[in-house]
């Protein structure tokens, strides 16, 4: 983490250098990030309410979908910006402090969101956002020139277009909003496309890598607090039980085996090579990965629920969500991986056993078994992924190996300095 050194009101937005060694994260971005995380576990939040009482699925999943679109999207054009144009003056600061204002207003519209209510709070928190982002663009774009400068002009433009729209919106009918959506969306993932194919904005490989890697450990941390609360509060109703316990390590382990199964890869490596495919399936890919790390967050609420309503019911669809969510984080991040180098043996295996053991649980609580057992056979396949991840890795590391990169003369390159087993993941 990089200390705070404020030498500007206002200074030219130049382009930094992608080459930068030892890029971290700033104190600004990690405040960031924290209010964001507010907005995620508000949206995974009502994903548990609604579920929990049988509001009807598809509009819940539609509302989970569409509000946490909204934080991850906000949060995912600041990062890329930030990476490439961040100058830490006075203006940049307050612009962003602006964003972390909008993110909060549009958290406290998630609610009424998934109530069905029009989603004004909303709107309104996601267009303050996107607005300050906008004119951090239109900055950069005064220090840019050439293709540089038109691309920063695309995405301001951009920005402001698609705001335009999000406004209208409102004015749609209740009914139709939901069909709308996914236009509107696309409109947003449409401006990079057009922005970075003028000219590649300078984000710094091993500076997003870091990013994201960050947000991944504080959605998890969001999982960890969303599991304790709900097992302190069965803990308080019933005291400790063998099943409480149980289901309570379980989730740890769940938590423990994601965070392990995304550090298998170092991905910082690969978006060095500043391949356009890798790059947007790397940003736009993480959607599903920390869509369903909350999501696994709000299954873990509805599990203790389930417990305490000793309901066979609750306990089917919060094993379902659970499962729903490991398996989607399993396929995305072996999506993101395979676009990159490729996917290590066994893979495709493990994510076809993850679906097999969520289905065999599910039957289990529907047949009488008890919520712990169903949750053990859906946490048995990512535990068992990280058990092979590890083996595997042991087994190509040449033993005593403890080199660095820039040994032997070589000048050393950046590194994320947060993944070590990056040749879990190496072809064959």
């Amino acid at each position: 983490m990089s200390t705070p050194s404020l030498r500007s009101v206002v200074k030219p937005m130049r382009a930094r250098d992608r080459s930068e060694l030892h890029r971290v994260s700033t104190p600004l971005e990690l405040l960031f990030d924290l209010t964001f995380v507010i907005a995620v576990a508000h949206a995974a939040h009502g994903l548990a309410e609604g579920l929990a009482h049988s509001e009807p699925v598809g509009a819940t999943l539609v509302g989970y979908l569409g509000a946490f679109f909204g934080v991850w999207w906000a949060w995912m054009n600041f990062t890329w910006f930030a990476s490439a144009f961040d100058t830490d003056d006075v203006a940049y600061r307050l612009l962003t402090m602006l964003q972390m204002v909008g993110v909060l207003v549009f958290a406290a519209g998630i609610g009424p969101f998934f109530a069905g209510r029009a989603p004004v709070s909303v709107v309104v928190g996601y267009v303050i956002m996107r607005l300050a982002m906008s004119v951090q663009w239109f900055r950069a774009s005064r220090s840019c020139r050439d293709d540089l400068r038109r691309a920063t002009i695309t995405y301001a433009v951009g920005i402001v277009v698609m705001q335009l729209f999000w406004i209208g919106w409102l004015a749609v009918p209740a009914a139709q909003r939901s069909l709308c959506f996914p236009v509107l969306a696309l409109g947003e993932m449409a401006v990079p496309f057009l922005a970075e194919r003028r000219a590649s904005t300078p984000w710094h490989p091993h500076h997003i890598a870091e990013r994201y890697s960050l947000f991944v450990i504080i959605v998890l941390g969001e999982v960890v607090l969303g599991t304790f609360n709900a097992i302190s509060e069965l803990l308080d109703e019933h005291g400790w039980g063998v099943e409480v316990i149980v289901v309570g390590l379980l989730g740890l382990a769940l938590v423990f085996s994601t965070w392990w199964f995304y550090f298998t890869f170092e991905f910082g490596e690969h978006l060095s090579e500043r391949s356009e495919r890798v790059q947007f399936v790397f940003g736009y890919g993480h959607y599903l990965v920390l869509g369903a790390l909350a999501a696994l967050g709000a299954g873990m609420q509805l599990v203790a629920e389930a417990l305490s309503s000793s309901s066979a019911h609750r306990g089917e669809v919060a094993l379902a969500v659970v499962t729903v969510a490991v398996v989607v984080y399993g396929i995305a991040l072996s999506v993101i991986q395979a676009v990159a180098t490729s996917l290590p043996r066994g893979r495709l295996v493990l994510l076809v056993l993850m679906l097999i053991a969520g289905a065999s649980a599910v039957r289990l609580v529907h047949g009488g078994a008890s919520i712990a057992s169903g949750l053990a056979v859906v946490a048995f396949v990512p535990v068992l992924s990280v058990v092979v991840a590890v083996r595997e890795e042991l087994a190509v590391r040449p033993a005593g190996s403890s080199a660095e990169p820039g040994a032997g003369g070589a000048s050393p390159r950046p590194r994320a300095r947060h993944c070590r087993w990056s040749s879990v993941v190496s072809p064959g």
